[in-house]
């Protein structure tokens, strides 16, 4: 059973690969929404502290324009003052709609919180009073008692008045901290939620993809590996087979001219491999084969190569190597197969005839092995005749 976290189909990768996009993409998009809502709640806070600032401004101005309006004036100043006060007034109450209920023109939303506005509804009948007392103050038909009280009336509500707006502004400016704080919170949740997708994501779809890479490139490796060893090399024995024996023959023959050395080729045939194969079945002949094969190795040079031809035939290069030590590492051979059999009390005798030639620079691969090979048969057919010491060369 697969574990989960490998990935089976590409259709699955494409699957997980969308869905961790897809959430990055969220994730971008939510810090995106957040960081301009948190903008505009500033730029927001900023306008209702500037205003709140100008309520602070407009009731002063109006203090002041009700002070001046008790003294000895000209009509002129009179009449200016009065106009001034009357301004501010109008304006005042604007503000004052503005910062309750929002006022698009200026960019005010009107959103506030539930303490805000208790503070505002507190504030509001002092706002009243203030306003409606400057108001009446515009009147000219008042007594000097009446128009006293009503300049005393809008002192006193003039200090509370200032003293709930300051308290307001606080509330503002506290909560447009508070709202930065949640901001930062928020950013570092999705930052830390980003990561946690992106290793979800190394570990569930990178991991698993590079874990079958791997794999993949492992088989390919493996699988190119048998293709070598089954395009050059004999299933049975292990050695060359013909076709990349005679390229590496050709090889060792360019090598030898270039050097100016001697490179022997020794034609190797089995003896009896097919009364082994009828008598005792070709399981036994195939060993006989292998067993001979591995003999031959064992008794070569690293730089040598071997190959085998086709049913018992072998073929072997000896690089810079003369006649005589050719002949006498074939007879080493020879004794050593003579010794398997032996070894393994084989019913049949175990040997093999051979012919060697030496090249000379200028044969070709062909013609040397046919010329070897006629050296071999030649030696086969006099040891059938029990000629004795019949020569290799």
């Amino acid at each position: 059973m697969m574990m989960s976290g490998i990935i089976k189909t590409p259709k699955q990768l494409r699957h997980r690969y969308l869905l961790a996009l897809s959430i990055i993409a969220l994730l971008l998009l939510i810090s995106q929404v957040l960081i301009q809502y948190s903008l505009s709640e500033q730029l927001g806070d900023a306008r209702v502290i500037n205003i709140a600032g100008r309520q602070r401004m407009l009731s002063q101005r109006i203090s002041k324009c009700v002070l001046l309006l008790q003294g000895t004036l000209s009509p002129q100043e009179r009449a200016a003052h009065k106009q001034e006060l009357a301004e501010s007034i109008a304006l005042w109450r604007k503000s004052n709609h503005s910062l309750q209920y929002g006022d698009s023109g200026i960019g005010l939303l009107g959103r506030k919180s539930p303490t805000i506005t208790a503070m505002f509804t507190r504030n509001q009948p002092h706002f009243e009073a203030m306003a409606q007392a400057a108001e009446k103050l515009l009147e000219d038909t008042l007594s000097p008692a009446e128009r006293q009280a009503l300049v005393d009336l809008v002192m006193r509500q003039q200090a509370v008045f200032l003293q709930g707006m300051d308290e307001i502004v606080f509330q503002y400016d506290a909560e447009a901290r508070w709202k930065v704080i949640i901001t930062k919170r928020l950013e570092v949740a999705i930052m830390l939620i980003t990561g946690i997708t992106l290793l979800l994501e190394a570990r569930f779809i990178f991991y698993p993809l590079e874990t079958k890479l791997q794999k993949s490139l492992h088989d390919y490796q493996e699988s190119q590996t048998r293709l070598v060893r089954f395009a050059c090399f004999d299933q049975l024995t292990g050695v060359y087979n013909r076709r990349h024996f005679l390229e590496e023959f050709q090889n060792k023959l360019l090598l030898a001219k270039q050097r100016q050395q001697i490179a022997v080729i020794a034609y190797l045939d089995l003896d009896g491999l097919k009364s082994v194969n009828d008598e005792y079945g070709h399981h036994e002949g195939d060993w006989y084969i292998s067993c001979a094969a591995t003999v031959m190795v064992q008794n070569m040079r690293e730089r040598d190569i071997i190959g085998r031809l086709g049913g018992d035939e072998f073929a072997i290069v000896l690089e810079n190597c003369s006649p005589e030590v050719a002949q006498a590492t074939l007879q080493q051979m020879t004794l050593a197969l003579q010794n398997k059999g032996k070894e393994y009390h084989k019913p049949y005798n175990m040997s093999f005839s051979a012919g060697i030639i030496a090249y000379n620079g200028e044969e070709e691969v062909e013609t040397l092995l046919q010329n070897a090979d006629s050296i071999m048969y030649r030696q086969k057919q006099q040891r059938k005749m029990n000629v004795p010491n019949c020569p290799l060369v």
